[in-house]
């Protein structure tokens, strides 16, 4: 049912894109997926998540290490965890610093929450 929404929709020449934390299945022929886990990647099953185009990691001054995912993207995002709607400017230089060491991960700040959209 849902690959066949996803085909009519490509016909029609729309760019189909999703975001999804990685707990439940996507549907396949998606034009762009981003994975953004909230949960240790070991409990997502990689056989969910053929053809990510991008991961993205939300990082706090805590966390010393980059992450090592065990799921193949095009892109590689860490984003500094934010204080409500506030950037919070220690995180945000302590993902600069990783992306710095790191050249795999790109800064990728949370702009929804700067912009304030719920």
């Amino acid at each position: 049912m849902v690959a066949r929404r996803i085909e009519n929709v490509k016909r029609k020449k729309y760019f189909q894109a999703i975001e999804t934390n990685g707990t439940l299945p996507i549907p396949n022929n998606l034009d762009w997926v981003t994975l953004s886990p909230k949960v240790s990647e070991s409990k997502i099953d990689k056989c969910f998540f053929k053809g990510v185009t991008e991961l993205k990691y939300i990082i706090h001054k805590g966390q010393t290490k980059i992450p090592k995912p065990n799921i193949k993207a095009k892109y590689y995002f860490l984003q500094p965890q934010s204080d409500n709607d506030k950037i919070n400017i220690i995180n945000l230089n302590h993902c600069i610093k990783l992306c710095k060491e790191n050249p795999l991960w790109r800064l990728s700040p949370q702009l929804h929450k700067v912009w304030k959209i719920k």
